[in-house]
């Protein structure tokens, strides 16, 4: 009987942490992504402002 509980229990629980972990480490991932996208876009921008002048 501990068996099937165990089964039953397991799938309800398990996704939803898994949904959690993989969405949190894509956020990470895109916030990570966007930060130096924003680094290299400014530093691109500054250094050929830079040039112009």
């Amino acid at each position: 009987m501990s068996g099937p509980v165990i089964y039953f229990f397991l799938p309800e629980d398990f996704p939803t942490i898994l949904c959690l972990f993989t969405t949190s480490l894509h956020f990470l991932q895109f916030l990570s992504y966007a930060i130096l996208t924003l680094i290299f876009d400014y530093k691109i921008i500054t250094g050929r402002e830079d040039e112009n002048e």
